[in-house]
């Protein structure tokens, strides 16, 4: 006859019975293990829990119970500690690498393992960890006696500073151009990247640098560089924004040196002379007239212009030259024409007043030749005839 009882009746009879005819005790023994990760990255910490619970039936304790956890390859540096409630026992309070002890569990009592390791930096795939409960020769677990825990172990991504392209050239007119700065991997601690512009007469940033932390490496940071206005016909300049090296408590992104980038400040500036038109006609009755000559754009040289009358019986100019410099070249010079008197009634004669090649060692300026200035010098001489008396 086999010994069972109804479920309206104590399991404690029917356990001890059992025990007494050589059969084996049945109790409720629950396994469980997890990370709380679905996924993790390869080369992060993580930690594993692990609970073994005596669900009953009330008068069983399962003692000497082994535990068995063999670390698979991928965790390294494990280590693990073991605490009990509710009566429970640990064998051994803790240790490191694999789980091979043993635990005693009475009805409603409870062992926590945790195992904290580094998952292996070159593994990736799915990463299987199972704890195995050994139960002693006289008791059988009426639930599974071992969990596993499954994660998907991504690659590493190694620590980097990605900068990227920028978005296209800075004018003189206050152009600007922009680019961004973002970390490859998560840092231990904040890391400083800073920013300058290697020539700020081209370009200029409205910011020093930037800092990234634990929290926000993943998120782009935008940098926006102004191109600086210099008045020169200097062309199309190409500068530098300079990324220095990081600088962190992090030892993976300290001193990592991002990319520098390359910028072009457009010119928004032309050589050229302007000329001013003549105020008016001159006159042999000593009238003047004038007019101006400045220069278009700063030059990086003295330009010096000749002012020369073609026609020297007509009027003539002062002063003879001109000289703009870069500190007065966009101070217009006035030009004074004084007409000649000939004693000719000749009438209102043309003439001009001829800016000669400029003369300078700024090669946007170097020969450039100024727009002539014509001018009218009004006669003031009146025809009339003079009779004389011939006596002999």
């Amino acid at each position: 006859m086999e010994p069972s009882a109804s479920s309206n009746i104590s399991q404690r009879l029917t356990n001890h019975l059992m025990l007494d005819i050589g059969w084996r005790t049945q109790v409720g023994l629950a396994v469980t293990k997890t990370d709380d990760q679905s996924s993790v990255t390869a080369g992060s910490a993580t930690s594993y829990t692990m609970t073994i619970t005596n669900n009953g039936p009330s008068d069983i304790t399962v003692v000497d119970a082994s535990v068995i956890d063999t670390m698979p390859a991928a965790l390294i540096d494990a280590s693990w500690t073991c605490s009990g409630s509710g009566g429970a026992t640990c064998a051994s309070p803790g240790g490191s690498g694999s789980i091979n002890s043993s635990v005693t569990v009475p009805f409603g009592g409870a062992v926590t393992y945790v195992v904290s390791a580094t998952i292996d930096s070159g593994f990736s795939g799915n990463l299987s960890n199972t704890i195995t409960v050994g139960m002693p020769g006289n008791i059988n677990n009426t639930l599974s006696s071992s969990a596993t825990d499954l994660t998907t172990v991504e690659p590493a991504i190694s620590a980097g500073i990605s900068v990227s392209d920028i978005s296209g050239n800075t004018t003189e007119a206050g152009g600007t151009a922009n680019f961004s700065i973002v970390l490859n991997g998560a840092p231990a601690d904040d890391v400083i990247i800073g920013i300058s512009s290697n020539d700020t007469s081209e370009g200029i940033l409205g910011q020093p640098g930037v800092t990234f932390t634990p929290d926000n490496w993943e998120i782009p940071q935008q940098v926006t560089v102004t191109g600086v206005d210099d008045d020169v016909q200097d062309g199309d300049v190409a500068y530098s924004i300079i990324t220095a090296a990081a600088a962190s408590n992090d030892g993976n992104y300290a001193n990592l040196d991002p990319a520098d980038i390359s910028v072009t400040n457009q010119d928004d500036d032309n050589a050229g002379i302007s000329v001013s038109a003549i105020s008016g006609s001159t006159t042999e009755a000593g009238g003047t007239a004038t007019f101006t000559v400045v220069l278009d754009s700063e030059p990086t040289h003295d330009v010096t212009i000749e002012i020369i009358s073609d026609n020297t019986d007509e009027g003539t100019p002062d002063p003879s030259s001109l000289t703009f410099t870069p500190g007065n070249w966009s101070s217009p010079q006035l030009v004074t024409v004084s007409g000649v008197d000939d004693g000719v009634v000749d009438g209102a004669v043309d003439y001009s007043i001829i800016t000669a090649p400029a003369v300078s060692t700024d090669s946007n300026y170097s020969g450039m030749d100024a727009a002539d200035v014509t001018v009218t010098n009004e006669d003031d001489d009146i025809p009339e005839v003079i009779f004389e008396d011939s006596f002999e």
